[in-house]
Formats: C-alpha cells, sequence, structure tokens
C-alpha cells in the first residue's frame, strides 16, 4: 500500500512536470521563432531595398538615353523634340514584363507648382487621367516628394494610395524635374514570414503535444508494472536477515532495508537523503568513508570487517556504473552480521588444535610403546633362536620354539608396519626416488619370501627384464613387493606358482598374479581400507598383521603410483604396481650440427627428452638453469668444445653430482662427485650405436644421483 501512495504521487509530479515541460518548450519555440522570422525579415528586407534601388538607377539611366536618343533624332529630322514619346517608350518597356512582385510600383511624376503629377504608372493602364496629389500632403507620396527635392535612396513611407511601403526614389532633374519611384507593399513582403512562423509554431505544437500525448499512453500501462516491481524488490531487500543499503556517490542514502534501518535504531523514511557516515562514531566514520571513497574512485568492489557494539561485522561497497564513461553513480553497501560465524569458527579453531594436540600424543604414544614392545621381543627373538640351534632335537621342543619365532617375527614386522603407518599419516615419511632398477628390486624380494614359498612348495617365476628402469624410492617399492608376494604365497596352495612380470605403455604395470583361493566380491572394497580388518588366514593357516595391503596402497600414493587389485571367479588374484613410466631428460653437446641425429632419434624411442646443442656456453647455461638427468658430449678430434664443456661442468660446484657421459675416440664416461670429476671406463663408439643408450640405462640405475622427488 505504501509503495502504491508512492506511486500516485510520483505520477502526479510527473504529469505536472511534463505540463511546465509542454508549455516552457512552446513559449520557446515562440521565442525562438519569431526571433528567426525578425531576422530573416530584416535580411529580406534589405535584399528587396537593393533590388528596387538598383532598378531605379536603371530606369533613369534608361529614361536619360531615351530622352537623348529622340532629341538628336529629332535634330537630324527637324520634328520637334516632346518628352510624352521618351515615356510612351518607357511605358510599353514595363508593359513588356518589368514587374517587382505582385504589388511592385514604377511611377515617374513631375512636380507642377504645387502638385505632383503622376505620368508613368505601370499598375494603372489608363493614363488619360494622370493622378495629381498636392506637394505637401503630410504622409502621403513621401518617397516621390524626397526624389522631386533632389534626394535618392530607400524608404519605409506611405506612396500616393496611403499604403506602407518599401520605396527606392531617384530624381531626375536634366528632364524638367522628373523623378521616378520604384516600390513594394510591405505586407507582400512580411506576410510570407507571419505564415511561415505560424505553420513552423503550429507544427512544433502538434509534434511537442503529440509526442507527450504517445508518452503519457505508453507510461499509463506501465505505472501498475512499476508499482509491482517495486513491491516486490522492496519484499526482497526487506527479506534478507542482512543490512542493505543504496547510496550516491556523496554518501546519502537512496535505498535501505528494514534490518539496515534496525540496527541503526531509526526508520527507513528517516534514514532517506540523509548521510549515512554521519550515523557513527567518528573512528567507525572514518574507516568507513575511506574505504566508501576507495569504491568511488576504483570502481572495484572492497571489502573490510569490522566490530561495533560487541559485534563482528563484515562489509561490502559494490559500485553501481551508471553512464557510458564507466563512472560510478551509486553504491551498495552490504553488511553481514559475522558474530556467530565468528564464534563457530574460534569454536572450530579450539577443537581442531585439540586434536591436533592429541594426534601428537598419540603418535608419541604408539613411538614410545613401539619401542619399548619391539626392544624385549628382539631380546626374545635372539635368546629363541639360540635355543633354536642347542635344543636338542627333539621334535615336540623344535615345535615350539618354531611356534614362538614365528610369532615373535609376526609382532615385530606388526611394530615396524605401525611405525610405517604412523610416518606417513603424519607426512614424516621421506622417500628418496630416484631412478632404479627394477628387476634389481624385485629379485631382492622374491629372495626375501622364497623361504616362506619353499615350505609349501611354490615355485616363483620372475619375469621381470633385466635393466627395468623406474622411478622410486628402491627401500619402499621392495616392501611393496615384498608384502604382495608374501600374500601371494599365503593364499596359494601347495605345488602352485606365482609369477610377477612387467609390462610398459602409458604406465609402468608390474603384476603379481597366483592362483590361490582370490578375494570375495564384498571384501575387494575394503582391502586397502586400515578401518576393515581384511586379515585371513593363509591356505595352510599362516596369519598376518591387516596392515600390509593398506601401508603398501599408501606407499604406492606416496611414490606417485597406485595399487590395484583384481580378483578371478575361477579363482586367483592379481595385483598391479603401477608406476609412472620414467622419462630422462637427456642435455645433448653435438660436436656439429645434425652429428647426434640417429642417436637422439632413438633415445626418443626409447621415451627420453632430448635438447641438443653446439655451444657450449648455452649447455652450461642450461645446465644451472633446468635440472636434466644426463649430459652427453660428443667429443671432436678437430674441435676443443667438448673437451672445454667438460672442465666447465668439472669446476663448477652447482653441478656436482651430475652424471655425463662422452663418445668419441678415446671418450670417457665421467661424473662429477665430491672432487668435482672422476671417470669411469673408456667408451670407443659412434653417436649411432645403441651402446650409448646401454650406458646412460646403466648410469642411471646404478649412480643413483638423479634425484626425483
Amino acid at each position: 500500500m505504501k509503495c502504491r501512495m508512492k506511486f500516485k504521487a510520483a505520477s502526479a509530479k510527473i504529469k505536472s512536470r511534463i505540463i511546465f515541460l509542454v508549455i516552457a518548450l512552446l513559449l520557446l519555440s515562440l521565442t525562438a521563432i519569431g526571433f528567426s522570422n525578425s531576422v530573416l525579415y530584416r535580411i529580406a528586407l534589405g535584399q528587396a531595398g537593393e533590388m528596387l534601388g538598383y532598378a531605379s538607377k536603371s530606369h533613369a539611366l534608361f529614361l536619360e538615353y531615351s530622352i537623348r536618343h529622340q532629341k538628336e533624332e529629332a535634330g537630324r529630322t527637324g520634328v520637334p523634340f516632346d518628352i510624352k514619346d521618351a515615356l510612351s517608350l518607357y511605358r510599353q518597356q514595363l508593359e513588356s514584363g518589368i514587374v517587382f512582385g505582385e504589388t511592385g510600383e514604377s511611377v515617374i511624376a513631375r512636380r507642377e507648382g504645387d502638385m505632383i503629377r503622376f505620368f508613368v504608372n505601370n499598375r494603372q493602364k489608363n493614363s488619360s487621367s494622370p493622378i495629381i496629389i498636392p506637394f505637401d500632403s503630410g504622409e502621403t507620396a513621401i518617397p516621390m516628394r524626397l526624389a522631386l527635392s533632389g534626394k535618392s535612396g530607400t524608404v519605409i513611407a506611405q506612396d500616393y494610395r496611403d499604403i506602407k511601403v518599401l520605396a527606392a526614389y531617384e530624381p531626375l532633374p536634366s528632364m524638367n524635374n522628373l523623378a521616378i519611384v520604384t516600390k513594394m507593399d510591405l505586407v507582400e513582403i512580411r506576410e510570407p514570414f507571419i505564415k511561415g512562423a505560424w505553420r513552423l509554431f503550429l507544427f512544433i505544437f502538434i509534434v511537442i503535444v503529440g509526442g507527450v500525448l504517445i508518452y503519457l499512453k505508453a507510461i499509463t500501462p506501465m505505472i501498475p508494472l512499476l508499482m509491482e516491481s517495486e513491491e516486490r524488490l522492496m519484499t526482497l531487500i526487506n527479506g534478507i536477515d542482512e543490512s542493505l543499503l543504496f547510496l550516491d556517490t556523496a554518501g546519502k542514502v537512496l535505498l535501505v532495508n528494514e534490518v539496515a534501518a534496525k540496527r541503526m535504531n531509526r526508520s527507513s523514511s528517516d534514514l532517506i537523503g540523509r548521510d549515512i557516515f554521519s550515523l557513527f562514531l567518528p573512528g567507525i566514520a572514518a574507516t568507513r568513508r575511506r574505504k566508501f571513497g576507495e569504491a568511488v574512485e576504483t570502481g572495484m568492489a572492497v571489502h573490510f570487517e569490522d566490530e561495533r557494539n560487541g559485534r563482528h561485522y563484515h562489509n561490502s561497497f559494490f559500485p553501481v556504473m551508471g553512464d557510458r564513461r564507466g563512472n560510478v553513480v551509486s553504491i551498495i553497501v552490504h553488511a553481514r552480521d559475522m558474530t556467530g560465524h565468528v564464534k563457530s569458527q574460534n569454536e572450530i579453531m579450539a577443537a581442531k588444535e585439540r586434536a591436533e594436540e592429541a594426534t601428537r600424543l598419540k603418535d608419541k604414544f604408539i613411538m614410545l610403546v613401539s619401542h619399548d614392545l619391539k626392544t624385549p621381543l628382539i631380546g626374545m627373538l635372539g635368546i629363541l633362536q639360540l635355543l633354536q640351534k642347542r635344543t636338542e632335537n627333539t621334535e615336540e621342543a623344535m615345535l615350539c620354539i618354531n611356534m614362538a619365532v614365528q610369532a615373535n617375527k609376526r609382532m615385530i614386522r606388526m611394530i615396524d608396519q605401525l611405525l610405517d603407518i604412523n610416518r606417513i599419516r603424519a607426512g614424516k615419511l621421506q622417500l628418496k626416488c630416484r631412478y632404479c632398477n627394477g628387476a634389481e628390486i624385485v629379485k631382492e624380494a622374491v629372495a626375501t619370501v622364497e623361504g616362506m614359498a619353499a615350505q609349501k612348495g611354490i615355485t616363483i617365476r620372475n619375469m621381470v627384464s633385466e635393466k627395468t628402469m623406474v622411478i622410486a624410492d628402491p627401500v619402499f617399492l621392495q616392501q611393496v613387493f615384498c608384502n604382495l608376494l608374501t600374500n601371494a604365497v599365503k593364499f596359494s596352495g601347495q605345488g602352485t606358482t606365482v609369477a610377477i612380470k612387467v609390462s610398459s605403455g602409458e604406465e609402468m604395470v608390474f603384476s603379481v598374479e597366483d592362483n590361490g583361493v582370490g578375494i570375495p566380491p564384498d571384501k575387494m572394497k575394503s582391502i586397502f581400507s586400515y578401518h576393515d580388518r581384511t586379515s585371513t588366514r593363509g591356505t595352510e593357516g599362516e596369519a598376518g598383521t591387516g596392515f600390509g595391503l593398506p601401508l603398501s596402497a599408501d606407499i604406492m600414493e606416496a611414490l606417485n603410483g597406485k595399487l590395484k587389485a583384481e580378483s578371478r571367479p575361477e579363482g586367483g588374484t592379481s595385483f598391479s604396481v603401477v608406476l609412472p613410466n620414467p622419462t630422462p631428460k637427456i642435455l645433448v653437446m653435438e660436436s656439429g650440427p645434425g652429428s647426434c641425429d640417429a642417436l637422439n632419434d632413438l633415445m626418443k624411442k626409447r621415451g627420453f627428452t632430448v635438447t641438443a646443442s653446439t655451444h657450449a656456453l648455452k649447455i652450461l647455461e642450461m645446465l644451472r638453469a633446468e635440472r636434466f638427468d644426463f649430459l652427453l658430449v660428443q667429443l671432436s678430434a678437430t674441435k676443443e668444445t667438448g673437451a672445454e664443456l667438460l672442465r666447465l661442468v668439472a669446476n663448477d660446484h652447482s653441478l656436482k653430482g651430475m652424471s655425463l657421459l662422452a663418445i668419441g675416440d678415446n671418450a670417457c664416461y665421467a661424473k662429477i662427485g665430491d672432487n668435482n670429476q672422476s671417470s669411469g671406463d673408456i667408451i670407443n663408439c659412434g653417436p649411432e650405436s645403441a651402446m650409448v643408450i646401454e650406458r646412460i640405462y646403466s648410469a642411471l640405475m646404478e649412480d643413483g644421483s638423479a634425484q626425483k622427488g
């Protein structure tokens, strides 16, 4: 209802302003038309006067010429001269078409005593009764009287008819006191301007009034829509449980919702038009005015927080661009009461700190307990192993001792796994990833499990090819393989086979496959979880800790790899250890452009990333700016660039640990060690030899200097 009343008042105000605007426009148009017509009329009057003046002078010259000619003719023929003949000739010229508009006249008259006799008038066809008027006749025939007085010029005055005209007059003193006047009625000159002015005014009046009527007709149906839109807007604004204000660029309130008015203990109507900053304490007002000015000047939203009356607020100033130049025309102020949120955040932070403290205490407890448990267990294991060697070989005694040894080993392994899990979960596990020989890692893992497999008559087939390069921490990768092989042996029957093999595509995949009992489908999702204990006894009752697979999955994640499992319905399980494909970065120093193209292509086919150059200093700059895994230098018998690069690398302390190989005649393989230089076997081969690839493989996997993580 309040909005409707506001709109009705606003509508009435708009209509009154429109009426005032129409009247003002009409008056302004009338004034402009009058002024322009006055200027144009004066211009037209001047042009007409010039035309009449020219006509009167030319007519006077014509008469003088005619009279002179006739006098000469009369002298030759002896016929007496009569001025009437000259005037008759002039009248004929006037009747032939020399006119000045509809009211233009050319009049010739002569003074005869106190009278003026008009001889010629192109408007008066009958010349038998000429017009005669007194010379002193007041305002009548002023132009002719001036001409008969010997004057010439242009004047606006009354003619012999007592009608106001524009006239040009010229005396003819050499022709018996004759004078000539050419004139036009002023009405003829003025009438087009008066008619044009009224027509223009009428046109403007129709345009303005018609436009206003069309405008009113167009906006009248929109008023209810605007009222409804305003009501919806105010309902929306007042429905927001946060302060919302619209300010102009001076900080005065244009619109405010009820929440903001209530927080300032005022009504909405009381706030409209007021300077919002005058309602705050000086300190708060200064801060907010500064932020407000920043939003107006930059045209960017400004966010800040402050506290007043014991409550915490998050404030935002959003500029509104309103013109084509991108200037700010108003500011939307949004203030959110963050007191409850801040309190919740503080409580969450306090709870987080308590949880972190509890985690630290738990980790410390695990470390202490594990250490205190592991120390006596290792002592017990040593005693049992001693008894195992010295006790009389009675079946019952040996069985008890073996059981005790196995139980002790399981407890030590469980404690070690608990410590590894704790380090991984705490982010304290330091992995030393590098290029290493995956085949050697698998071989050592197989050797660790072979004794357990031999007791069950299980064969472990190692199908991993030699010099299989991987990027990993060899110690922890071996632990993963040991866990997977142990599981495979544990759940495989007597006389079966466990196989481990590798395949390389987009990723490096090691597979551990067995033909054992498999994993039930309902347990496949939880085998890598610490929360669901999945340990079950093996085919011959072997016990496990239940931590091996979850720990292996965590290690693989730390190695940027994955651990996957697949169980076949007919029996058997396959675990896949997925690692990123190694892509060593090789920097090649060529003795000449394209001299190592064949070798570079071969290295790229093997998955290497190759960068080549022939400039020693450029190679050195690249080594200092970017990490490369290997430097390959081609020596030349005619150029010293290769040998010079080797010397520069050897003397650069920042390049310690760089693996490099030199090829060519009397070439050498060298590594920069603690003494800045060391050399290996000499290799004598061309740049196309596959031997270079094998030496790079060996260097990367054996040196262990290319740290990758």
